[in-house]
């Protein structure tokens, strides 16, 4: 459960702490999702059908824009200033810093490494130039 708490749609107007809480949350979860899958020695996990504001490929992600958001995604927000928060967040966190691709051969510790960064890099990241 403490890892799904980003799928707890919001009850009230967030502020962009609870926000960034709710996403940190997020790449946790894809974290473990990813670690159960390497755990168990799952050759193929879905990736496609989870609610994200990240696009997954076989040897990357990217930040899907906010048009291209699923409604599934976009309800765990209380509106859509929220959600937007959401991505802004995202897209500055990704213009500021470099995520590291791990130089490995599994796809699943890579992105192990992956969402372990971009939740420490959420964790150290300036907000306050999206407006609360």
């Amino acid at each position: 459960m403490k890892n799904n708490l980003w799928q707890i749609p919001a009850g009230k107007k967030e502020s962009n702490i609870e926000i960034k809480g709710r996403l940190i949350n997020h790449f946790k979860f894809w974290e473990n999702y990813f670690s159960w899958a390497l755990d168990n020695d799952i050759q193929s996990i879905d990736v496609r059908s989870i609610p994200t504001l990240i696009k997954i490929y076989g040897n990357g992600f990217a930040l899907k824009p906010y048009s291209e958001l699923p409604g599934n995604w976009k309800a765990f927000f209380f509106d859509t200033v929220d959600c937007r928060k959401a991505n802004d967040m995202i897209e500055l966190l990704l213009s500021k810093n470099d995520i590291a691709w791990p130089h490995t051969e599994n796809k699943y510790t890579a992105f192990i490494a992956v969402f372990q960064q971009m939740q420490v890099k959420l964790k150290d990241l300036d907000i306050s130039s999206i407006l609360d």
